[in-house]
C-alpha cells in the first residue's frame, strides 16, 4: 500500500470513528432527555398526590410521609399548634417539590434542544489562536461543539 493510500485509509477510518462517537453522544443526550422526562413526570405525580392528600385531609397527607410524634396519640389528639406546624411543613415540602419539577423541566428542554442541534466538527478546522498552520498532533485531536 502506498503512503498516500495508507493516509487516505487512516483518514476514512478516523472519520468513521468520529461519526460513531457523534452518534453515541446524540444517543446519550437523548437517553438523558428521556430520563429527565420520566423524572419530571414522577415529581409532578408526587406533587399532585401530596396536594390531593392535603386537600382531602391535611393531617392524613402528612402522616403518609412522616411517622407520628411519640408524645401524640391517635390522630386528632395533641396540640393544635403542632398540627399547624406540620401543615406548614407539608406545604413547604410541596412548594420545594414544585420548584424541583420546574427546574427539571427547564433542564429537560435545554437538553432536548442541545441533542437536536448537536454538531461536531474537528477542532483542527478552526484557525489556531496564534495563527500558525501547524496540524494538531494525532494524539491531541479535539472537537468543537456547534449549537446551531
Amino acid at each position: 500500500m502506498s503512503p498516500l493510500s495508507r493516509r487516505r485509509y487512516r483518514s476514512r477510518m478516523s472519520s468513521a470513528r468520529l461519526r460513531e462517537r457523534q452518534r453515541q453522544r446524540v444517543v446519550d443526550a437523548e437517553n438523558a432527555v428521556a430520563w429527565l422526562e420520566a423524572r419530571v413526570e414522577q415529581l409532578q405525580s408526587q406533587i399532585d398526590q401530596k396536594r390531593q392528600l392535603q386537600r382531602s385531609d391535611p393531617l392524613q397527607g402528612e402522616q403518609g410521609q412522616q411517622q407520628e410524634h411519640e408524645h401524640q396519640g391517635a390522630a386528632g389528639e395533641g396540640d393544635p399548634e403542632d398540627f399547624r406546624d406540620r401543615i406548614q411543613g407539608l406545604a413547604a415540602g410541596i412548594n420545594r417539590m414544585a420548584g424541583h419539577a420546574a427546574a427539571c423541566a427547564r433542564l429537560m428542554a435545554e437538553l432536548r434542544a442541545t441533542a437536536s442541534a448537536l454538531v461536531l466538527r474537528p477542532a483542527a478546522a478552526a484557525q489556531p489562536p496564534d495563527g500558525s498552520r501547524e496540524p494538531p498532533s494525532r494524539h491531541s485531536i479535539s472537537y468543537i461543539v456547534d449549537l446551531e
